[in-house]
């Protein structure tokens, strides 16, 4: 698939209390389209979100005011040594077995996980925590 045409609605606005910032989607939404996003990820509205911030952004000829941070990402905990050999493999299509997941990361980057749990569903997708020995062969796969 190819894009001729890419905006990164990041890089048209900038944070009001941090100079050179760039505002996340979330503070975009409640500032520039007074519209909350759900709590949890959906790729679609992020989309459509990005797309109306865009067009904001253009129908006002780019004289968009900054963008006040509402939200602040949370940081993140730090992780220790056993943590970082795992990897989450999520949005798994109903069919996927944990053999699938072998196969697949052997195929592609002749790296075995050491341990590969059962495929937790919810909905029509599924998601687990791959184990590696190492975690340069978490971060190879």
């Amino acid at each position: 698939m190819k894009h001729h045409s890419n905006v990164d609605t990041a890089m048209l606005y900038v944070s009001k209390d941090d100079d050179g910032s760039t505002p996340s989607l979330k503070n975009l939404a409640i500032n520039v389209l007074k519209k909350q996003m759900p709590e949890v990820h959906d790729s679609v509205n992020d989309a459509r979100v990005a797309l109306d911030c865009a067009e904001h952004y253009c129908s006002k000829g780019g004289k968009v005011a900054p963008v006040e941070k509402v939200f602040t990402r949370k940081a993140r905990a730090s992780t220790d040594a056993a943590d970082t050999t795992m990897l989450l493999v999520h949005r798994l299509p109903t069919s996927t077995q944990p053999n699938h997941l072998v196969e697949m990361f052997l195929a592609y980057t002749n790296v075995k996980p050491k341990n590969v749990p059962d495929i937790i569903f919810s909905g029509s997708h599924g998601k687990c925590n791959v184990e590696f020995t190492t975690k340069e062969h978490a971060e190879l796969a």
